[in-house]
């Protein structure tokens, strides 16, 4: 029997603790496969209306469905997460929840609370995937590629 475990982040009054530990609970369930997705009001339902009420949206084309649900935050929780730590945590979902290790967790947390390392490792994990390295390598050739990857690298040192 495989089990998958579907995780969501960004939901109203959620804090940093209560996703840190989601993530443990999905590292000690050890599932076959997981997604991890973020949190959208939906039209009509009770939680649309109370983030309504509450001022959290951040426009109603997003809420009723305009955007990416994997990749953007439509919430603005002044005392909870952040948008860009929503998406932050969401992506360190996916490339961290599958690690057995205790270490694992660790990095979680280091890089959650670390936006530019996070950045860096975000940006080493997406250049260097296998079929998007070999698309790459073709597109450049491996010097134009070397000299891509540390372009792309001094301009995100730079930003943070």
């Amino acid at each position: 029997l495989l089990t998958h475990a579907f995780n969501m982040v960004g939901l109203p009054y959620e804090t940093r603790e209560i996703v840190e530990e989601n993530f443990e609970l999905l590292r000690r369930l050890k599932p076959d496969s997981y997604s991890s997705s973020i949190y959208y009001p939906l039209y009509g339902t009770v939680l649309y209306g109370r983030v309504k009420n509450e001022g959290w949206l951040d426009s109603e084309e997003r809420a009723v469905g305009y955007f990416d649900y994997m990749k953007q935050a439509s919430l603005t929780m002044p005392d909870g997460l952040s948008r860009e730590e929503i998406s932050r945590y969401q992506r360190l979902i996916g490339m961290l929840a599958g690690h057995r290790s205790r270490f694992a967790g660790w990095l979680f947390r280091f890089l959650a609370r670390h936006g530019f390392w996070f950045r860096l490792v975000d940006f080493t994990t997406r250049a260097f995937n296998v079929k998007l390295f070999r698309d790459r390598v073709r597109r450049y050739g491996p010097i134009g590629l070397l000299r891509e990857v540390s372009r792309r690298v001094r301009t995100s040192v730079l930003r943070a």
